[in-house]
């Protein structure tokens, strides 16, 4: 499994899912694509076949390293190999070469960070460095403007030295000692069976990202959603996974 960051993986998520909804609503139009140029599929063109196709073509692109796993997963679920070519694996190809130049710069390699030795700033511990430390500047998905999120310090202090001198800041720090402790004796079984749910971060493991896309399987199979309705659910939970990804 690919390891990295939370963030990069929900940004691959959304770019995969939207770009799956494009190609399979390109049939029936039932909803507004996000790609601003999607063509019409030609005739005899199974846009399940090709949702595959275009997202071996994301994923391969993305993890080039895991080309094998994306191959046999194609053969699995597109019946065709990855050389063949058809008209499935066309507009698949068609549609994600337009995602993939639409992120191409979406600023993802600004990983420049600069240490701060102060109160209330991160600084490294020896466990690495500062994992995508300016993911707030990757351009968003949903094509407005994240500043209208992001509303200022907690409870409205104008200063981080305000915030860290406050009685509310020492409530909730002396809180996550209390309650993160490893023999916690305050800590709840259901609030360290949370904890550790949300703590499946390490690599090889699906990570939050995936998580989420877990329960939204369980959404999909409870509704009995068609293959549009999924693939717009699907859409709809990437994009904004990753948007509140760069938000946070």
């Amino acid at each position: 499994m690919q390891g990295g960051p939370p963030g990069p993986i929900a940004r691959i998520g959304a770019m995969l899912h939207l770009t799956m909804h494009d190609v399979i609503n390109a049939a029936a139009g039932t909803y507004s694509s996000y790609l601003t140029s999607v063509p019409d599929p030609d005739a005899g063109v199974n846009v399940e076949d090709a949702a595959s196709y275009a997202a071996y073509a994301v994923l391969s692109h993305e993890y080039p390293t895991q080309r094998a796993l994306f191959k046999a997963e194609l053969r699995k679920y597109g019946g065709k190999k990855p050389s063949d070519t058809n008209a499935h694996k066309a507009f698949g190809e068609e549609v994600a070469a337009q995602m993939l130049a639409l992120r191409a710069d979406d600023n993802l390699d600004n990983n420049m960070f600069m240490v701060m030795d102060a109160p209330g700033q991160w600084t490294p511990t020896g466990s690495g460095d500062a994992a995508t430390p300016n993911w707030g500047k990757l351009k968003p998905f949903g094509g407005f403007e994240m500043t209208i999120f992001r509303t200022g310090l907690p409870s409205n202090y104008d200063t981080i030295a305000e915030l860290l001198g406050s009685e509310e800041y020492a409530a909730q720090y002396n809180e996550v000692l209390r309650l993160g402790s490893a023999n916690s004796a305050e800590r709840t079984p259901e609030q360290t069976e949370i904890a550790l749910f949300w703590a499946n971060d390490l690599d090889d493991t699906s990570k939050p990202p995936g998580q989420l896309y877990t329960l939204t399987q369980i959404v999909a199979r409870k509704r009995r959603l068609t293959v549009a309705q999924n693939a717009h659910l699907f859409a709809l939970v990437a994009l904004a996974m990753a948007d509140a990804a760069i938000v946070a």
